[in-house]
């Protein structure tokens, strides 16, 4: 690439460069005085100038009772990567870290499943954060019931029975 000058104020030890949305990529610098002598060159890390949220797409509410206890969710970021994807909710009190897998499907969505939901009724936070720090929640409704019903009958019958069906 070409250089570009950069004015440092009298006395400054610094200066300040604007990076555009997008910029990937590596920056170079070197020092130059008003009689041309040169420091040598540095570069900086890998640099990405990332300043949207990630991609998450989580399940539709639900309208129905289950007894499933995960959820699998979807999560992408093309610029800097994905940090984490957590979840919680306050009541019932829960919360925790979704591992992904390592693998991006044609979309370039990586998949992570929660794992051992709490029964009720309530909306899960789940928040899926880039390596910029930028952050998408989104509130699925959940609906989860493992408890097996009891059925008590009291008193007794004249006749046996064989069989008992609810509904």
């Amino acid at each position: 690439g070409t250089w570009k000058k950069l004015n440092v104020a009298e006395g400054a030890e610094s200066g300040t460069i604007t990076l555009l949305p997008g910029t990937k990529g590596l920056i170079y610098a070197r020092g130059v005085d008003k009689a041309g002598n040169e420091t040598g060159i540095i570069r900086t890390d890998l640099i990405t100038i990332d300043n949207s949220a990630p991609l998450l797409i989580v399940p539709d509410d639900a309208t129905d009772w289950t007894d499933v206890t995960t959820m699998k969710i979807k999560v992408k970021d093309e610029q800097s990567g994905i940090r984490s994807v957590t979840y919680h909710s306050d009541d019932p009190e829960q919360s925790g870290e979704v591992i992904l897998s390592d693998t991006v499907d044609a979309d370039g969505y990586r998949e992570g499943t929660i794992m051992n939901l709490k029964d009720g009724q309530y909306l899960l936070d789940v928040v899926a954060t880039n390596g910029a720090g930028e952050t998408q929640t989104k509130k699925p409704r959940v609906m989860i019931d493992t408890v097996t019903p009891k059925l008590e009958v009291e008193g007794q019958t004249s006749k046996p029975q064989t069989s008992v069906t609810l509904d």
